[in-house]
């Protein structure tokens, strides 16, 4: 009975987390400070996020649970963004990332190549 309640307290503690502060466009999380630098080690969930706007054109069909970030540029010519997994840096799985503009273009998309994504 001990290892049933366990389960019952995990499984419950993982459908009423709370979304991500980062969970819709509008609250995206500011990352300029992190150019040419990283976050910590699994900073980030997508944990009880939700669908929200279009997903890239390189992404799977949905449904898409997302996070968002932004930052401004400090050139106009060149970006490197990186998603990195597996331990130590993070548990996400089948990760992709897509770039856009504060209009809402697309300007880049870049799909998962294997279960973690790793650069």
């Amino acid at each position: 009975m001990r290892h049933l309640t366990l389960i019952l307290a995990l499984f419950l503690s993982a459908h009423v987390s709370a979304q991500p502060a980062n969970d819709n466009r509008a609250s995206a999380i500011d990352v300029t400070a992190l150019i040419n630098g990283c976050s910590a080690n699994a900073a980030y969930t997508t944990v009880a996020a939700t669908a929200d706007q279009a997903a890239g054109t390189c992404a799977p069909n949905g449904p898409s649970y997302n996070v968002w970030f932004q930052f401004t540029a400090t050139a106009t010519t060149f970006i490197n963004a990186q998603m990195k997994t597996g331990a130590p840096l993070g548990t996400l799985q089948y990760g992709w990332l897509t770039l856009w503009n504060a209009a809402g273009t697309q300007l880049a998309c870049s799909p998962y190549n294997s279960q973690q994504y790793g650069t």
